[in-house]
């Protein structure tokens, strides 16, 4: 991975304008860290290019310079640049959501706030299996589709 420390730093700084606290949850920087964004990029060259894309878009940010660089930006400079991110490169906004989101909802600590049993083979986790029956009407109809 060729993404320095002090991007991981600065894109860290982001972290909580995407998943803030509120009564019943915590914010991201209080679930991962930024040796946890460190290892997915490390892991996972799916997010690399993506990652690289909205870091650069942050740094060419015309308040990121004018308010002394990423980490001086406020609550209000961060959401209007994610906001101009989502909108200008929402292919890449999208992957770094992703990141966040897969860290955040991997942790321990947030599947016991949720109330979700990670436990595959739990009996609250089985499928009921599927009832073919319930197509038995769709399956006598005629095609609509003109065969050719």
């Amino acid at each position: 991975m060729d993404i320095e420390n002090n991007d991981i730093t600065n894109l860290f700084s982001f972290v909580d304008t995407i998943i803030p606290s509120d009564e019943s949850m915590p914010s991201a920087s209080e679930i991962i860290s930024s040796e946890d964004l460190k290892w997915i990029l490390e892991n996972n060259n799916k997010y690399i290019d993506s990652i690289k894309d909205c870091l650069n878009f942050i740094k060419k940010e015309p308040s990121t310079r004018v308010v002394g660089g990423i980490q001086e930006l406020n609550e209000d400079h961060r959401i209007e640049i994610l906001n101009l991110m989502q909108s200008i490169i929402p292919d890449q906004f999208n992957l770094l959501i992703e990141v966040i989101y897969l860290l955040y909802y991997s942790k321990e600590k947030v599947h016991e706030i949720i109330g979700w049993n990670t436990d595959e083979s739990s009996d609250e986790n089985k499928m009921i299996p599927f009832d073919s029956t319930i197509l038995e009407n769709v399956k006598k109809r005629e095609p609509f589709w003109k065969k050719v």
